[in-house]
């Protein structure tokens, strides 16, 4: 009898830590390896440089590198214009983790550059800084920070993806 109530005290405790969290499962697991930042471009009235119509930037012509020269893709995805019938594009580039040379993100914040060539001979720079965490459901960055000629964009914490608006000069 002794035996019967240590094992069913057992069970109890177990099933009581496995109702607070124990074995639970992730509706979306994050992954900084698919981590990403969707960018939109306007000029400094306002206007969408990669309208649907009359554009003032090709959006073919739009490329990212990053600071070694790695070309990152970055496919356009059309969004509509607010209290407007028109579009225009916006670009999703990453990831901006990469296993390979950013494993020291979960000690300290490390900051990158990405070069956004709009057509061949105009670039600009964005920086990006963060601090990768890991989780109960992957891995997330705790800080994500993006910069634009000095200026913060965006904050974002504990996700993997961010969307700024990048004004151009």
């Amino acid at each position: 009898m002794k035996k019967f109530l240590q094992l069913t005290s057992g069970i109890i405790i177990v099933c009581f830590f496995c109702a607070s969290g124990c074995g639970k499962e992730c509706e979306e697991p994050f992954d900084i390896k698919q981590s990403g930042l969707t960018c939109i471009f306007k000029n400094s009235a306002g206007l969408y440089l990669y309208a649907q119509l009359n554009p003032l930037y090709n959006k073919d012509s739009l490329t990212i590198h990053d600071e070694i020269g790695n070309r990152y893709s970055a496919p356009p995805y059309i969004a509509l214009i607010p209290n407007t019938s028109s579009g225009y594009w916006e670009f999703d580039f990453g990831p901006l983790y990469n296993s390979q040379t950013d494993s020291e993100s979960f000690n300290r914040e490390i900051c990158k550059n990405f070069i956004i060539h709009y057509k061949y001979n105009e670039t600009d720079t964005i920086k990006t800084c963060y601090k990768a965490n890991k989780t109960e459901c992957g891995t997330v960055f705790s800080s994500l920070k993006v910069f634009h000629k000095g200026v913060l964009l965006k904050e974002v914490n504990n996700h993997f993806l961010a969307t700024v608006t990048i004004t151009k000069n």
